[in-house]
């Protein structure tokens, strides 16, 4: 019984360390590095942005994104770069 409690506890803790790994900013918050943005967003010019952004910025482009979808609902939805 002892073993088996370990054993459940151990892979609990590996969950909970890998589910830190990916950080909890969401779009348009604060970051200084990838892993700090939630999934689907990087870090750009110290802001999550959509992942597809990182073509934009390859290319030294200004990427555009709309962060509220029409029912006014926070959302991170790559537009264009230019």
């Amino acid at each position: 019984m002892k073993k088996w409690l370990w054993v459940t506890a151990a892979v609990a803790i590996a969950s909970i360390a890998f589910a830190c790994d990916q950080g909890g900013a969401s779009c348009k918050e604060s970051c200084s590095k990838d892993d700090d943005c939630g999934s689907g967003l990087i870090c750009g010019n110290g802001e999550c942005v959509p992942d597809d952004c990182g073509t934009c910025f390859e290319s030294q482009d200004t990427c555009y994104f709309n962060v509220d979808d029409s029912e006014g609902d926070r959302v991170c939805e790559f537009s264009s770069c230019s």
